[in-house]
């Protein structure tokens, strides 16, 4: 169920209200040339100085495996870092969402991160009320609420980087 995404609008009373109107401007990345260090698979945004899984897995093999996004990154050994890996907050994930993508991809440097889903990834960040958590979705480019947690989406872990 998603509470509120760019691009969409819900009444409120009898006017429709956008959701942008109500959130304020949306924020995206914007990556510069050379921001991003790309190996077969991490990738390493030297502003943010955050380490990416470049393959995200899929809700399908999630549920599959039975297995939490956290125990699932916790598990992960990419490159140089074989432990340290986590599911990031939302607004680490929203760093990785770029406006400038075409309509066709996902918003997201597909140089970078080749074959993204346009869809939702989770986050960190629980809901402040009920059984729901923040994703970041990648075809709206934008994030909102989700339920239940874990519920279809995606999984890209981080890593910070000393």
């Amino acid at each position: 169920m998603k509470l509120c995404s760019p691009g969409h609008g819900f009444a409120a009373g009898i006017a429709l209200v956008s959701c942008s109107a109500l959130l304020g401007a949306m924020a995206y990345a914007e990556a510069p040339p050379g921001q991003y260090q790309v190996s077969s698979d991490v990738v390493v945004d030297v502003k943010t100085r955050l380490a990416w899984q470049r393959a995200a897995l899929s809700p399908s093999t999630l549920a599959a495996g039975s297995i939490s996004a956290a125990s699932y990154c916790e598990g992960l050994h990419l490159g140089a870092f074989s432990e340290g890996w986590r599911v990031p907050t939302r607004k680490e994930l929203e760093t990785l969402v770029d406006a400038a993508s075409r309509e066709s991809s996902a918003t997201i440097d597909e140089d970078a991160f080749p074959d993204t889903a346009k869809g939702a990834f989770c986050t960190s960040a629980p809901a402040l009320q009920a059984a729901g958590i923040w994703v970041v979705d990648f075809a709206l480019g934008g994030s909102y609420l989700r339920y239940p947690p874990n519920d279809g989406c995606w999984v890209r872990c981080v890593h910070s980087v000393q």
